[in-house]
């Protein structure tokens, strides 16, 4: 009975030609070969399941051959040690003795050290003097997957080589010649999945491989492929993408509850849609589409999708998907954490609208019932209080006219103060008559303003549901200090449009104030009325009184136990009382 040999093992490359999607490093290390520039210590450092172990060995066969000698085995040269089991400094110096030692055939005797960042700092030391003078016939190679960890005393001594991620088509590629040697039918979307699980990482592609084929044999699917890797094919996802677009939450919610019962995971829905809202903000721009990461034919719909979602709807989508994919493992309810996020993206149009109602508008914006006073132009509320607290010591008598006139005034109350001003360069009027009749005519215009304005009449308990509305747009926002702020304290409507908030701590009072203009703006627009104000009273308890002079203590402790009194007195300590 023939043994049966996984393939990481079966096909593991034997020559340089083999390696995949390394060839800058299999080009160096040919090139130093065939220049004879061999140095005495590499390091081989890059993620696991990309060719290091495998490189170093076809390296190190490479470095003995000859034209002459290509029937000769030098494996006997060729010394391989894992430094996770073997990290001691007694380890390291056995190996030192053995390197004193010349190869009885060859050039080179080639130690392969494995997991090379596993070594203990005093391992390290200990092979530093080695690897600084090495002898002629000695070649080190160093593999692994954590550089950062190897002292820089010891990368200085070293030609390191950077071993990069095997490109999901390469992986796809050597699968497909892979399948075709095992006469295995599988279609191409099959092995762009296993090489998307994979990470990069050809050894694992492999063992991904072998898993598939025990499942599905000869006749490989993509459906089949989905419920091997446990995940979640282009066509679920797409069912997924149409609902949300269409803001379905209900049968968004019943297509969930089916993933689960077919035994996947919420963060496989997860991982999926957050390729996929990718992939869609990617072919937003022709210039990003060669990094688009799917199939041909998935490609179309993506693009379509792109014309559908703006760029900050897919920014927030994404911020959505990628805070639920980073709760997801530390959350008791796994299920609502998943749900509520498919109701926030599905939502994501609505939340945009009613964040647009809450919005601030600027002072210089706010817009009028009626656009005119009379024959005269709307007066900015603004510069009316900024005037009325100008000092009349600031008064430019040379451009007084001027300056007065340009505020926007009725006509014919322009042209009566025309006429006061006239006067009083002519010494019949003095300069505060002036001033007095400029604020009281601003008065008047702002009263007539106010006049203008919306003043719909309503009652408390609708005022409630409004501030409930706003409640519910801070819970959206996670604004959770200012929503538990008004929930808790309730407000009281007053005859003047007034809300009256009582608080009961300074903190309460700041979290109100901060956001007191949004909520203004909020209860004007949808109460239909502009005199209503916001006013907050805090609610400072009576501070008890904790420290007492030592009279008062004498004295509480007399009423408490009057025996204590005779005490004082036959004692003589009456200068105590």
């Amino acid at each position: 009975m023939n043994l049966y040999q996984v393939s990481a093992r079966k096909y593991r490359p034997n020559d340089f030609e083999d390696v995949v999607g390394q060839n800058h490093v299999t080009e160096s290390l040919q090139n130093s070969i065939n220049l004879s520039t061999i140095s005495h210590a590499y390091i081989f450092c890059g993620p696991r399941g990309v060719g290091k172990t495998s490189c170093a060995r076809i390296f190190a066969k490479k470095l003995n051959k000859t034209i002459n000698s290509s029937t000769n085995d030098y494996s006997y040269n060729i010394f391989e040690l894992d430094a996770a089991s073997n990290n001691s400094v007694d380890d390291i110096r056995d190996l030192v003795n053995q390197v004193k030692i010349p190869p009885q055939t060859g050039n080179y005797k080639i130690y392969i050290i494995d997991e090379a960042h596993m070594l203990s700092k005093s391992a390290f030391n200990a092979f530093l003097k080695t690897l600084e003078e090495p002898p002629k016939h000695c070649v080190f190679i160093l593999a692994t997957t954590e550089k950062e960890k190897i002292i820089p005393t010891i990368l200085s001594r070293c030609q390191i080589f950077d071993f990069k991620r095997i490109t999901e088509q390469d992986i796809s590629n050597y699968l497909s010649n892979l399948s075709t040697k095992e006469n295995i039918n599988a279609e191409k979307e099959c092995f762009d999945l296993i090489a998307k699980k994979a990470d990069g990482a050809l050894r694992d592609a492999l063992s991904i491989f072998d898993k598939v084929n025990s499942f599905c044999g000869t006749k490989w699917t993509i459906e089949k492929v989905s419920e091997t890797l446990h995940s979640l094919d282009e066509s679920k996802i797409e069912i997924f993408i149409n609902l949300i677009k269409n803001n379905k939450i209900g049968q968004i919610l019943v297509e969930f509850d089916t993933v689960l019962k077919n035994g996947f995971e919420g963060d496989n829905l997860i991982s999926g849609l957050i390729d996929y809202f990718r992939n869609i903000m990617i072919s937003k721009d022709p210039v990003s589409l060669k990094i688009l990461q799917c199939s041909k034919k998935t490609e179309e719909t993506i693009v379509s999708l792109a014309e559908f979602y703006t760029t900050n709807q897919l920014i927030q989508i994404l911020d959505i998907l990628s805070t639920c994919q980073k709760d997801y493992t530390k959350t008791n309810d796994k299920r609502f954490l998943v749900e509520l996020c498919l109701m926030q993206i599905s939502s994501i149009e609505n939340i945009n609208s009613i964040k647009k109602k809450i919005q601030i508008s600027k002072p210089d914006k706010e817009i009028l019932n009626n656009p005119s006073i009379e024959n005269g132009e709307l007066v900015n509320e603004k510069e009316i209080k900024k005037k009325e607290q100008e000092d009349s010591n600031n008064l430019d008598f040379e451009n007084l006219d001027n300056n007065i006139l340009e505020k926007k005034v009725p006509q014919e109350n322009k042209n009566n103060f025309n006429t006061d001003l006239k006067k009083s360069l002519l010494g019949t009027s003095t300069i505060d008559e002036i001033l007095n009749k400029e604020i009281s005519e601003e008065k008047k215009i702002k009263n007539e303003i106010q006049d203008k304005k919306s003043r719909n009449v309503f009652n408390e308990e609708e005022m409630l549901n409004k501030i409930d509305l706003f409640c519910e747009i801070l819970k959206n926002e996670k604004k959770i200090n200012l929503h538990s702020t008004i929930k808790a304290n309730k407000p009281e409507l007053s005859n003047d449009f007034s809300i009256f908030f009582k608080l009961n701590s300074k903190s309460q009072k700041k979290e109100i104030l901060e956001n007191k203009v949004a909520l203004l703006s909020f209860l004007k627009k949808e109460l239909n009325n502009d005199l209503i104000d916001i006013k907050i009273e805090l609610n400072e308890k009576e501070a008890k009184e904790l420290l007492y002079t030592e009279q008062e203590k004498l004295n509480y402790m007399i009423n408490k136990k009057p025996e204590l009194k005779k005490i004082i007195k036959s004692l003589d300590l009456d200068f105590l009382n």
